[in-house]
């Protein structure tokens, strides 16, 4: 689901993901601010975020409750894409 997607569209599409025992990924794509979109995104309810997550904004998609946080580009652009997810890795704060 697009991030940019009103709040009653994400809350709509959780509602039936839940219904068939499923979660809802928010795409921030496009989203300017993506920290605070991932919290929106996770109080409705959603509980995977994709798009704009780096090294820079994995901390804030961790922070905003997401479960699951895809880190496509930031990986597979890298010049090293194995160094690059060991990274993301160790910035990921662990309970």
């Amino acid at each position: 689901m697009l991030g940019t997607a009103d709040d009653s569209t994400i809350s709509g599409a959780v509602t039936a993901a839940r219904a068939a025992s499923k979660g809802v990924v928010v795409d921030l794509i496009n989203v300017p601010n993506k920290a605070v979109r991932a919290m929106e995104g996770h109080a409705l309810g959603a509980v995977f975020v994709a798009g704009g997550v780096s090294a820079s904004t994995i901390a804030a998609v961790q922070n905003s409750g997401a479960q699951i946080a895809v880190a496509g580009s930031a990986i597979y652009s890298a010049e090293d894409p194995a160094a690059a997810a060991a990274s993301l890795r160790a910035l990921i704060s662990r309970p």
